[in-house]
């Protein structure tokens, strides 16, 4: 061999394994592990909390990564410096009482509090929409006159038009019963296609008139979930599925965070060789010859809500026997793992369309969304803000608390860039849960006008914190399942990509309809994992 061959070869080789990460079946037989376990769960949110809280006791020597410094995943309970009484919800901040037992378990085992929440989704007398310039309440939406030129028949069933529309494209009746899940499953339009091949402007095509449509996207409010390639199942099973039926909406006294930092705490507290490491970034997973998994970590710094990858560090090296992956599907997506390229899981993946969200908390020192003849406790609107709630008087500081703006898709896209603009504001949390002059002009503007007040005739918020749920790891509040996918098809191959690695994946965006955008959805794959393959 010549000697400019020889040292092309050398090159080759050092630049394969120059970032450390075994590129070939040699190297990554040789690598050395700087620990070793027998189940590696990455992701410390309700998932991978779970996971690791059902194999406490399992005996075995297991160890879960978190990418950040924060347990929870989406799951974010915050407190604003001026309300310390308060528990702020800036991820899931509910959950349904009757339709979620998993979750009702876990918060008996733990001992936690349950207390109702208060405003639910929105209750009569409490909640107006704000729809094409017009201030409506609940009531009128159901039965009244709304700005939208709906048929006939529409107007006669406007306050079940959904169920309405569910039975004219497939004529089942269901007379006050849920929607099942093996039943949405077989549903079938006129032209003999399912219902799950239809997105949700396919199917109202066919059923109703183009102003009915858009009034039930409107009302509907989460855009992202009725739009673009969205299925029409998941429109249905979000207000008629067994998911939605329950008797009462609860949140947390001690904050839904409590949920994943509760269960990891019982997780360590059940074996010294039950451990935990936050500031981890899974960056690659390999596999030896032997069945032993390489796990490469690159460590993260997190400072004011931002996490950040340190890469001028060392990567750590990690192996395991087998591996959880309690990741959402935005993070899992950009895992370098070759078995997340095969067919099979390419094409479950895609299933699934992350949808980015966001919500804005103020505090004020008066209620003024409550002192004029538009008042309400909750608003919701195609305009920009989306969606405000009424949070909570703090008995500490006498301020009021409010959701601003809870958004998602597109608006919740435009915020993100808006935040990203100006000046923070007097009273602006630092760091990545910051707002800034425009978000805040931006949000009160349109906030204002759904009241029906002059923009100059409200206080300045007193404090203020935003969260975008739209950048790594997780890409998204939630995901919204695509048109042309059969749920219970691909779910297996979701929550195991590779039939010949025992490598799985557990989180909300990898469950069913309406519960992949609930607690319950990660519990509900964790659980199946866990009882499927571990016990």
């Amino acid at each position: 061999m010549s000697s400019a061959v020889l040292l092309l070869a050398c090159a080759l080789v050092i630049s394969v394994h120059a970032d450390g990460i075994c590129r070939n079946r040699r190297q990554c037989n040789r690598e050395v592990c700087g620990s070793t376990y027998d189940v590696a769960v990455v992701g410390a949110g309700p998932g991978g909390a779970n996971s690791a809280y059902m194999l406490r006791d399992s005996g075995l020597d297991i160890a879960v990564f978190e990418y950040s410094d924060r347990v929870g995943g989406r799951l974010f309970t915050y407190q604003l410096p001026n309300t310390p009484d308060v528990n702020l919800e800036i991820g899931g901040m509910r959950f349904i009482e009757g339709a979620m037992h998993r979750l009702w378990r876990v918060i008996s085992e733990l001992g936690l509090t349950p207390k109702v929440f208060k405003e639910g989704f929105g209750k009569e007398g409490r909640q107006r929409f704000y729809l094409r310039g017009q201030s409506l309440t609940k009531k009128q939406v159901k039965s009244g006159d709304v700005p939208y030129d709906l048929s006939p028949e529409e107007k006669e069933n406007q306050g079940n038009l959904v169920e309405y529309y569910l039975e004219k494209l497939t004529g089942l009746q269901l007379n006050g019963e849920p929607l099942k899940r093996e039943v949405a499953l077989k549903l079938t339009v006129p032209d003999g296609r399912f219902l799950y091949d239809l997105s949700f402007d396919e199917a109202m095509d066919l059923v109703a008139s183009p102003e009915g449509k858009e009034f039930t996207r409107d009302t509907h409010v989460f855009t992202g979930e009725v739009t673009l390639d969205a299925s029409a199942v998941s429109l249905f099973d979000d207000h008629l599925g067994e998911d939605y039926y329950g008797s009462e909406i609860y949140t947390l006294k001690e904050g839904l965070s409590s949920v994943p930092q509760g269960l990891l705490q019982a997780f360590l507290d059940a074996a010294d060789s039950n451990e935990f490491y936050p500031n981890s970034h899974l960056k690659a997973l390999r596999r030896k010859t032997n069945g032993q998994y390489v796990l490469y970590f690159e460590p993260t710094t997190s400072k004011d809500g931002q996490t950040t990858i340190n890469y001028l560090e060392p990567l750590q090296v990690v192996c395991a026997q087998r591996v959880i992956l309690a990741m959402p599907v935005y993070a899992l997506n950009q895992l370098d793992w070759n078995q997340l390229r095969n067919d099979r899981a390419t094409q479950a993946y895609a299933a699934v369309r992350p949808i980015p969200a966001s919500k804005v908390f103020m505090s004020f020192d008066q209620p003024w969304w409550l002192e004029n003849e538009r008042k309400s406790w909750v608003t919701k609107s195609d305009a920009l803000f989306s969606q405000m709630y009424d949070w909570q008087k703090s008995e500490a500081s006498g301020d009021y608390i409010l959701i601003a703006s809870y958004a998602d898709g597109l608006k919740a896209q435009y915020l993100r860039e808006l935040k990203n603009q100006g000046e923070d504001i007097p009273g602006s949390d630092p760091g990545y849960n910051q707002v800034t002059e425009p978000l805040k002009d931006t949000i009160l503007d349109h906030l204002t006008e759904a009241y029906g007040v002059e923009r100059d005739s409200i206080p300045e918020p007193v404090t203020a914190a935003s969260q975008f749920w739209t950048d790594y790891p997780f890409g998204c509040g939630w995901i919204t399942w695509r048109a042309g996918f059969h749920f219970d098809d691909v779910i297996s191959t979701m929550r195991r990509p590779s039939l010949k690695d025992e490598v799985y994946v557990v989180g909300a965006d990898y469950s069913w309809g309406l519960i992949s955008s609930w607690i319950e959805g990660a519990l509900e794959t964790s659980e199946n994992v866990i009882n499927d393959y571990f016990l």
